[in-house]
């Protein structure tokens, strides 16, 4: 039995649920994964796209070239996948943005009128909306007890791959990895981050070592170095923010905040 994941804005392989959830549907047989290809992509500007080109050639990599790119309309696209490969599901990560969510709904139902079930496993969130609630299972009205709520949902342990994966062959036109390559090279001048999952790696544990403990005092400093420089790689889900978070949170309740971060002077009070 073959399953699909179809990778989103969770461009990885270490700690993905939803691939370990494909793994345990194909009950042996083989997952094959793909991403498909955004056909508003060229209406982005030249960073963007040549940064997506760069993730998506390095997720290719972290796939053992076993990664499938998908043309066209997502609805049609993903129901001829698995009916070439015979899958029977579909899986991803949940969406919860409006244009992900009306996007999904139109897939979810052409894949449902074509016997191939949707399952949805994890978030690209560290805690996922909607998780937070009340004891009484309503929406919190004031951030402190949201705010404490909220870190009670962090410190889940990363999602491991699961033993025996079995990754179905890439199939589809290789005129579209070469088009990737060409705007990925053509944007060489750009002076992008690495990209990947090792790259995304690297860059958070530099800023552990070096720049989270003095983050508080450091972050509003036009003049320095202060911030992680992560946002690229959570954007597309190359880092999941779920085991950043209990790091950062800890390290932020003990580390002193100066009073005015701007003013080289100023003094520091504790948070």
């Amino acid at each position: 039995m073959t399953a699909v994941l179809w990778l989103r804005r969770d461009l990885r392989r270490a700690d993905l649920p939803a691939l370990a959830a494909a793994h345990g549907r194909a009950s042996g047989g083989e997952v094959a994964v793909c991403v498909a290809l955004d056909p508003g992509d060229e209406a982005r500007g030249a960073a963007p796209r040549a940064w997506w080109a760069a993730t998506l050639l390095a997720l290719r990599e972290t796939y053992e070239g076993r990664l499938t790119l998908l043309e066209g309309d997502p609805a049609e696209a993903l129901v001829a996948f698995a009916a070439r490969l015979g899958a029977s599901s579909v899986h991803v990560s949940r969406e919860t943005e409006p244009a992900g969510v009306a996007r999904d709904a139109r897939v979810r139902a052409a894949l449902a009128a074509a016997g191939v079930d949707w399952v949805e496993t994890g978030t690209p969130y560290a805690v996922a909306p909607g998780a937070v609630l009340t004891a009484a299972g309503r929406p919190f009205e004031i951030f402190t007890p949201f705010a404490r709520r909220w870190r009670e949902h962090l410190g889940e342990p990363p999602a491991q791959e699961p033993p025996g994966l079995r990754l179905a062959p890439a199939s589809g036109d290789e005129g579209a990895w070469a088009r990737l390559e060409a705007r990925a090279d053509a944007a060489a001048a750009l002076e992008l981050p690495p990209a990947g999952e090792e790259a995304a790696l690297a860059r958070w544990h530099g800023f552990l070592d070096e720049g989270l403990p003095g983050y508080a005092r450091r972050r509003d400093r036009a003049d320095l170095d202060g911030t992680s420089r992560l946002s690229p790689y959570l954007a597309l889900g190359v880092l999941h923010p779920g085991p950043c978070s209990p790091t950062c949170s800890r390290t932020a309740a003990r580390t002193p905040r100066s009073s005015s971060p701007s003013s080289p002077g100023a003094s520091s009070t504790p948070t």
